[in-house]
């Protein structure tokens, strides 16, 4: 069964979703030693994400993904990172 989580400000529901994908994110790792994370696209996600990345993880062992729709230039992922 699903847990539903209502936030009232945009703001807290960013660092909630923030805080739910690294706690998962870190039980992959300890689990597989690795962790592939699908990005969404738009615009909506980048707050969460911005979030997501000031947390301490072990960045050299997560791989990520374009899960976006629309098409990119070759190598715009390296570019981002």
């Amino acid at each position: 069964m699903h847990k539903w989580f209502v936030s009232d400000e945009f703001d807290g529901a960013s660092k909630a979703a923030a805080d739910f994908l690294a706690g998962h994110i870190e039980a992959c790792i300890q689990q597989k030693g690795v962790c592939h994370v699908a990005l969404p696209g738009g615009n909506t996600p980048a707050h969460c994400l911005s979030y997501l990345a000031g947390k301490k993880l072990s960045w050299e062992q997560i791989n990520w993904y374009l899960g976006d729709e629309r098409c990119y230039p070759q190598g715009i992922l390296s570019a981002m990172m």
